[in-house]
């Protein structure tokens, strides 16, 4: 079967939480329990209809409060709930742009996200999760900034952040931080970034920071002419996942590259980054599996 507007769950979401209020199917389009076809597996997969979208969204914001940072909930199955989970938020985010609704469930998301960081960071062993290629052939906002908040996220839980309300503050400034990069000037693409955020109602003000100096320079030559530890964290963790990842996708009207070329072309940009993150952020990369994740996407089973 071939059908790009069916999404595929891990039939252990729903052997953990319980069977779902709405409609699965399997690979063939047949209607199935939530436990999945006869003999399925522990990595077999489930398939949501596009009328089942909005249900799905919804049942995966009930299951992050008991899941996120939850040592007893299996990791792959945690990064694939977060991986999700985010990709709605921030796809109903992009779809609103300019004017925004209510941004109620991105703050819950990246909240679990910063609970999963935090959990990272107290056991020492930050993941290195190779996060999906795009589906599509061109570069997308929605998966840059979801890509972006994971790698940023996961740069903090690195260094030893281990406070789950400033990892949350990371996570939204990945996730705002190039909504505007259709804008030709730094200046425009931050003010404008910042009035999105603002206009979706997410409290943190580490965001907001983050997004400010997203494009600030370690040697101060940035915008703005902020330099070294003055710039927040938050920023610079962002400046490092959001270019690595336009990089390593092409950005806008761009051309993908290698892991390996995105950060050799990182590293020519002498004085941009925090040299400490920068070599976590190396050290992560080094170690990403090859294969992508079960991740979310509208591709075929």
């Amino acid at each position: 079967m071939s059908e790009p507007d069916l999404f595929p769950i891990p039939v252990q979401l729903f052997q953990m939480t319980g069977p779902p209020a709405f409609t699965v199917l399997d690979a063939h389009g047949s209607e199935v329990g939530a436990s999945g076809p006869a003999n399925a597996g522990p990595e077999s997969m489930v398939y949501a209809p596009p009328e089942s979208l909005q249900e799905l969204r919804t049942h995966l914001l009930r299951c992050l409060p008991r899941t996120a940072g939850n040592q007893l909930v299996a990791a792959p199955l945690r990064a694939w709930l977060l991986h999700a989970s985010l990709t709605f938020e921030v796809e109903a985010l992009v779809a609103d742009l300019p004017v925004p609704r209510n941004g109620r469930g991105l703050a819950e998301i990246t909240r679990a996200l910063g609970r999963e960081g935090a959990s990272w960071a107290a056991s020492g062993k930050a993941p290195s999760y190779r996060h999906r290629r795009l589906v599509e052939q061109a570069f997308s906002l929605v998966s840059h900034a979801v890509n972006s908040a994971l790698y940023a996220t996961t740069i903090a839980a690195a260094s030893g952040l281990d406070d789950y309300e400033t990892l949350q503050g990371v996570a939204l400034a990945a996730v705002f931080a190039d909504l505007a990069l259709q804008e030709p000037i730094e200046r425009s693409r931050i003010d404008r970034a910042t009035i999105v955020m603002r206009r979706c109602g997410v409290p943190s003000v580490g965001g907001i920071a983050g997004v400010l100096a997203r494009y600030a320079h370690w040697d101060g030559t940035g915008t703005p002419r902020l330099g070294g530890s003055a710039i927040p964290l938050e920023g610079r963790c962002a400046a490092i996942a959001c270019d690595y990842d336009l990089l390593a996708e092409g950005g806008p009207g761009g051309e993908s590259c290698t892991p390996y070329e995105a950060l050799s072309e990182m590293a020519r940009r002498i004085g941009w980054y925090d040299p400490v993150l920068l070599r976590l952020f190396l050290q992560l990369v080094a170690k990403m599996v090859v294969v992508p994740d079960a991740a979310p996407s509208r591709a075929s089973a």
